[in-house]
Order: structure tokens, then sequence, then C-alpha cells
């Protein structure tokens, strides 16, 4: 049986839906600029890429589990590509979570429940943003918000020991890493925090 059977491809107008049901927590795409709408009830970390969901995969699954998702969606936020690349209906399960790491890593995509109820940008430019309820980026993290603020600081600062390349991913992540910790919660719930400097 092919490792892909579990997941459902979606491309055209059910992709239209879904990101429009998306852009209430995602306010920009890759073409656009990266920009997240503040929720009040929410959190929104960033974090290290390690891929999309990567190493933190069997965490994935149990925020997903705990949250009660039984499935989920990849959408793309790279809306200039062409031909367009397709999103997917995900199961909750760990080889569809791996398998949706592996082709959606080439590209950055938004992973979320179709509500949205939280959400993770997954970028190409080395971050990712994990933005929902405390517990469920907590659970995704398994670290406290504090904690994973500190790990992605540290990240950053380290891209500048790497010449003028990693100085101008350094510059990028600081400012992804502003607009979340002090911008982000401070905001009114509904406006939009930029991420692209």
């Amino acid at each position: 049986m092919s490792r892909l059977v579990a997941l459902r491809e979606i491309r055209g107008q059910e992709v239209a839906h879904l990101q429009s049901r998306l852009r209430r927590g995602l306010a920009g795409f890759a073409n656009e600029g990266y920009a997240i709408v503040k929720r009040d009830e929410w959190v929104a970390v960033p974090d290290d890429s390690g891929g999309h969901i990567g190493p933190d995969s069997h965490r994935f699954l149990r925020a997903l589990r705990d949250h009660g998702d039984a499935t989920f969606f990849a959408i793309p936020v790279d809306l200039d590509i062409n031909p367009p690349v397709p999103a997917y209906e995900v199961p909750a399960n760990a080889l569809c979570i791996s398998e949706i790491d592996r082709i959606t890593s080439p590209f950055s995509y938004a992973f979320f429940s179709g509500k949205p109820d939280w959400y993770v940008l997954s970028t190409v430019n080395d971050f990712i943003v994990i933005c929902g309820p405390p517990d469920f980026v907590q659970t995704y993290t398994g670290r406290t918000i504090d904690k994973v603020f500190a790990d992605f600081h540290s990240l950053a600062l380290h891209y500048g020991q790497k010449g003028k390349y990693g100085e101008a991913i350094k510059r990028r992540l600081l400012f992804v890493y502003r607009q979340l910790k002090e911008v982000y919660p401070l905001a009114s719930d509904g406006d939009v925090i930029q991420l692209d400097p």
C-alpha cells in the first residue's frame, strides 16, 4: 500500500476556500509578505523550521490528539508558484505527518484544522510560527512559551556568526522575534502583525 493513500490531495476551488478560511488567522501569504492576525485567546511563537514539522512531529501529533483533531489541512502559502502546488487533507497519524513534512518542505505551507482554531505557518525562510491556544502551542513545542522565545533568539544570534548571508537571516529572524514577543501581545484582537521586515 502506498504511503500517500491516506493523504487527500486538494486542488482548485477547494484550496481557494481553505485559503479564505485560513486568512482569519494568516493575513499575508508568501507573495504578499507574511503577516498574522492577533487573536486575544492565542499565543504566537517563532521556532526553528527544521523542515516544516521536522523533529517535533511526535509533539505535533500529541497536540493534534489533545486538541481533538483527527485530520488537518496543509495549505500552500506560496501563491505565485506555477503550476500551483496542491493542498492536502492529512490524517493525524505519525506516518502521514512524516509524509506531509517531506512533500511540503520545498515550499511555504500553513497547517491548520480548517476552523482555524490553531495554525502553524511553515516558511522556507528558516522559521515557523505556531499560533493557537497556549496549551496547544506548548504541547507542540514541548517547551514553555518563554523558553521557545529564548531558543529562537539564540538561533537568530547564531546565524549572525555565518558571514554576510547569515547576517541577513539574523536580521529577518530578530524581526520575527520582536514582532511576536513584543508587538503581538500588545496588539488588539484582529490587528495584523507583519512578519517580513
